[in-house]
């Protein structure tokens, strides 16, 4: 067991409690009744932060709308009230007061709130940062620093810096120190506006920053004076000029329920020009009004008729969903690729959440946004949003807002979990297994299944959790009988599972056949399928041209100035780039060492396969899905709607493609390369490549049969293969449910891994000596700990890191103690000032 007691861990929760009363010193009379907001701030800090509400304001503050308040000696922010008590004003308790109620109603609910408490707690972070990530931009208002004229004329002995601010305040009595920092084309202007500071040449002060805008559109309406129908109609006798009047004929038809009219409908639907209109206005027969309108509504559609009947096993599967569900409040759908899961979901929404009830939908990236949602749309109708990192943040805002007003159904990635449903009843995870849903960088480094999991039972809501390889986890918890379990076992209508071939390289480049990337097979049946008019996948989970640019004389390679890794050449922006820190350097054609012009690319990316190809096939259209292309919403919708129209031939990819997008005209996929998933050090190796070859080869053959999947790989051997040829999941598990039991790893323990880095290699390695002396003395028993251990990586950013893994048994209160970890690393850290530069990372349940 662990050797920390339970009494230092109620010690440090009193203690951190106390600090985060943030108490500050201001006056208040003794004996005075004080409410207390208890304020979350949109900051890397611990708990919420009392402030007392002003009389005037204690009728109109509630939990959960957002308040200004001042943190610190000046700056200004909107945080969000937690809780609201009262007290009895006392001399040595003296609180900040709150300054402004900024929302009318509440903008979430306690029970929101008390979803991020749980994050915060189980994730090992400050509750400040599950506000950072949850709330959208446009919510999370923080105070701009404005500089104020405080001279009449120009002083003569001011520095160049000092005259340029001042010249622009003899134009503007007022301005930001964001313009100060494009007038001086410089970031650090602090010391020049000290200066006039100082002379009292300026002041300061600050302004609470709103970026969110509503959208503002032009509505036509009657004018005061032909409101009523009997005006309207005695219009027509005085106006002649026929523009107008058709102008006017579209107004009383388009405005019968005696709503505006939007001007551009208006427009578009009686053929006049806009002169028409103003001329009408002028007149005082018309009047334009300016409102804010939603921008969630342009991709609104109507359902599309009926739904196509669900299969005889797609009806036995929902009546086993619903009677799983009258048991376990969590299902796990496991149904083969392609078996028609989406329809299944359609079928839940529409017969099981009741009218008022809500649906949050769960992908793990936004690939499959825009093609799900169109299905959906197609199958639901119009009351479908979706929210994701490529909206803009005034569309983030609204969905915000439509998801507290009820919004039926919102589709989207992990960090939808954070979206504040008032009547949460179904939540959809789909493709569970994948490993998108976990958070990275930064805090909170959440899983979004697992958090939607918890989010579901705060609203006693069901969870069905799909796909076609389920998680260690997921699936274990299925059969231990903690979740319900229904096993969609065929593919929908006449599809059949594609044939799996696995091309053996190393024979392949022995015999000198490979043309270019592929074995001669490979390319055959490419050049076959084409032919065919049938589509063709290839995928390399490796974008980029090639990984490695290197010397051939003296083994230079291009390496990254910040991270431990190789630069890979782009061809298209013709850089080396690195993929941890955004580092790029042009190509040397010369080796920077030796001078020697042996320098070669090695290795496949994503680039190098697509200018393969458009060699090999100069006139079929060959795109690319991958980080690269897809940096737009525009961009992504344009490659997956080119490839879904039959518009692209082959389409070259990353893991984007195996995240469930349903083509219905491939006749073939080519893994390039499945050694390289096979390569990572990683207990969770085999799981991956599994998952990930399956739900590649799961692209292929989604209509009728004849779909081939062909796999290039050197060490054939591998059991992983034999499991993915034979679509095999049961035997995968078995072999892998044995080799986590007998290590340790979860499901049979909880893993929490510890990241600490710091600029110095030296002051690194004796911080950690630290560190492992404090684990071997308080770890024991049926607690592990292994470390510290170097990552593949072990460098980015310039931080130099290394990290420790703690095990503990299912049944421990791992979350107690590594909160007294958390503390007691920290506290070693402050003690010493070479070690405060160090930065520790909690990365709970690492994936």
């Amino acid at each position: 067991m662990c050797n920390i007691g339970h009494a230092q861990i109620i010690i440090l929760l009193l203690k951190w409690q106390f600090i985060c009363l943030g108490y500050i010193f201001n006056l208040t009379d003794s004996n005075e009744r004080l409410v207390i907001a208890e304020v979350i701030l949109p900051l890397a800090i611990g708990q919420a932060y009392s402030f007392s509400v002003p009389q005037s304001l204690e009728s109109q503050i509630a939990v959960g709308q957002r308040v200004q308040v001042q943190f610190g000696k000046k700056r200004m922010y909107a945080g969000i009230v937690y809780n609201l008590t009262d007290s009895v004003a006392h001399d040595s308790l003296k609180f900040k007061e709150v300054l402004a109620i900024l929302d009318e109603k509440p903008i979430l609910t306690k029970r929101h709130m008390d979803f991020w408490n749980w994050i915060a707690d189980y994730y090992a972070c400050h509750l400040g940062e599950v506000v950072i990530s949850a709330l959208p931009s446009g919510l999370k208002l923080s105070s701009d620093t404005i500089v104020v004229k405080n001279f009449e004329e120009i002083p003569q002995d001011v520095s160049d810096e000092e005259y340029l601010i001042l010249e622009a305040l003899t134009f503007h009595q007022e301005i930001p120190i964001a313009t100060i920092e494009e007038i001086l084309n410089k970031k650090n202007v602090y010391k020049a506006v000290n200066n006039l500071l100082n002379q009292k040449l300026i002041s300061l002060k600050e302004e609470l920053q709103n970026s969110y805008k509503p959208k503002l559109a032009k509505f036509v309406d009657w004018g005061p004076d032909y409101i009523q129908p009997e005006a309207q109609t005695k219009v027509f006798d005085a106006i002649k000029n026929e523009s107008q009047v058709r102008c006017l004929l579209g107004m009383v038809q388009l405005t019968r329920t005696g709503v505006p009219i939007l001007k551009r409908k208006l427009l578009d639907e009686t053929f006049v020009k806009p002169t028409t209109i103003d001329q009408l206005v002028k007149k005082g027969i018309l009047a334009i009004v300016v409102d804010p309108v939603s921008r969630l509504s342009r991709d609104l559609k109507e359902r599309n008729g009926v739904l196509a009947p669900l299969s005889t096993i797609q009806e036995v599967a929902y009546a086993k969903i619903i009677e799983s569900w009258n048991i376990h409040n969590i299902t796990l759908l496991h149904g083969v690729t392609g078996s028609g899961k989406t329809r299944l979901f359609a079928e839940l929404i529409l017969k099981h959440v009741p009218e008022n009830g809500q649906v949050l939908y769960l992908l793990p990236e936004i690939t499959l946004a825009t093609q799900l949602t169109q299905r959906l749309k197609a199958m639901l109708g119009d009351d479908i949003v979706v929210y994701h990192s490529r909206i803009n943040q005034q569309e983030r805002v609204e969905i915000w807002h439509a998801a507290f007003q009820g919004r039926k159904i919102i589709i989207g990635p992990r960090s939808s979990v954070f979206l504040p449903f008032i009547n949460l009843d179904l939540v959809i995870i789909d493709e569970e297994h994948d490993p998108s849903y976990k958070q990275q960088d930064p805090a909170p480094r959440y899983n979004g299944r697992d958090a939607a999991l918890v989010l579901a039972k705060l609203f006693g809501a069901k969870t069905l959790l799909a796909t076609a390889t389920p998680s260690i986890e997921t699936y274990t918890n299925a059969m231990n009988g903690k979740y319900g379990y229904v096993l969609l076992a065929e593919r929908y209508g006449d599809a059949e599972l594609p044939k799996i071939e696995l091309v053996d390289l190393k024979a392949e480049i022995k015999k000198n056949t490979m043309v270019r990337v592929f074995a001669a097979s490979v390319f055959e049946e490419i050049k076959a399928n084409i032919q065919e008019n049938k589509q063709v996948i290839i995928f390399q989970n490796r974008r980029g041209f090639a990984p490695i640019y290197e010397c051939q004389l003296c083994l230079w390679k291009a390496h990254c100035i910040n991270c431990d890794t190789s630069l890979i050449y782009h061809k298209y922006s013709n850089k080396l780039k690195c993929h941890y820190c955004g580092y790029q350097e042009t190509m040397v054609p010369e080796c920077p060492d030796c001078l020697s012009e042996k320098v070669e690319l090695k290795g496949i990316g994503t680039e190098q396969i697509e200018n393969d190809l458009s060699i090999l096939f100069p006139d079929v259209v060959i795109n690319r899905l991958d980080y690269e292309t897809t940096r737009s919403r525009k961009e992504l919708t344009q490659i997956i709607g080119d490839f879904e129209q039959g518009l692209t031939k082959i389409l070259v990819g990353t893991q984007m493609l195996a995240k469930g997008l349903d083509f219905s005209n491939v006749g073939l996929v080519v893994i390039v390369n499945a050694d390289q998933l096979l390569a990572y050090p990683d207990f969770r190796v085999n799981e991956r490549a599994f998952q990930l070859m399956t739900q590649v080869s799961g692209r292929a053959g989604r209509q009728g049969g004849g779909s081939k999947v062909m796999i290039q790989a050197a060490n054939i051997e591998h059991p992983v293969f034999g499991w993915v040829i034979g679509h095999d999941f049961e035997s995968f598990y078995e072999r892998e449910i044995k080799e986590r039991h007998w290590h340790f790893f979860p499901p049979y323990s909880r893993m929490s891994r510890i990241i600490v880095k710091h600029k110095n290699k030296d002051v690194l390695n004796e911080l950690l000596n630290i560190y492992l002396d404090y684990l071997n003395k308080n770890i024991k028993g049926e607690w592990q700990f292994f470390g510290p251990i170097l990552p593949p990586i072990s460098r980015i950013q310039g931080f130099y890191l290394q990290h420790f893994v703690i095990k503990s048994p299912k049944t421990a209160n791992t979350m107690l103690v590594l909160i007294h970890i958390k503390s007691s690393f920290f506290e070693i850290a402050y003690k010493t000032a070479a070690f405060r530069q160090a930065k520790v990372v909690f990365d709970i349940d690492p994936y």
